[in-house]
């Protein structure tokens, strides 16, 4: 039984469901600033669910060393700012990325979840990919959007099947990812653009 407020999952679900109710959504996929968008509304999830708790929530913690710290709220105790419950990190791969830079971002995660300098027993990382092309500027890619979400799964898994050091890992459907946004079609000004989306999330559970 995980403390009240802390339900990684349903903050997994809260932020497909931000990316289902944005009117826009394969435009802001699509746009550059996809992952702060992402990350904000992966904050407001996390502080909308601690609800009535003793907790709050921080974004962009210690400088940015963690996208969203959860922590509890002691305001006579200074020192509760720096002893986070619970931290949660965003990462976002797109569909032109090679091979080797979609690994590199995996394993980017992969170390700030499990950075040294956090001691939450809580920690989540949130991988997104984005699958995006622009028709009338370069050809559609060779990798279909199911190739895409097939290989960024793999990614995932292959890569924690490898373990981190003093963590062992969960992740849902054995790191399938979820489709976020199915393959779609839509207008940027005059412009066509092709994007979807599929997302998973992991945890560190310290051994």
């Amino acid at each position: 039984m995980g403390q009240r407020g802390i339900n990684p999952k349903a903050w997994f679900y809260g932020l497909r469901e931000a990316l289902v109710n944005e009117r826009n959504r394969p435009c802001v996929l699509a746009g550059a600033a996809c992952e702060q968008w992402l990350n904000g509304e992966l904050f407001r999830v996390v502080a909308e669910g601690l609800g009535k708790t003793k907790l709050t929530a921080y974004p962009e913690w210690k400088r940015r060393q963690h996208d969203v710290a959860v922590l509890p709220y002691q305001p006579n105790d200074p020192d509760a700012w720096y002893s986070p419950v619970a931290i949660a990190e965003c990462k976002v791969l797109y569909s032109n990325y090679s091979p080797g830079k979609r690994a590199a971002y995996v394993d980017r995660l992969l170390e700030q979840v499990s950075a040294k300098h956090s001691c939450s027993p809580t920690r989540v990382g949130f991988l997104i990919g984005v699958y995006a092309y622009w028709p009338g500027y370069r050809k559609p890619p060779k990798e279909s959007f199911r190739d895409f979400r097939q290989a960024i799964g793999g990614l995932l898994r292959s890569r924690v099947e490898k373990g981190i050091s003093g963590f062992s890992v969960q992740v849902d459907h054995g790191g399938a990812m979820e489709t976020f946004l199915e393959e779609t079609k839509s207008k940027i000004g005059a412009a066509e653009v092709v994007v979807g989306c599929v997302a998973q999330y992991f945890r560190l559970i310290s051994a």
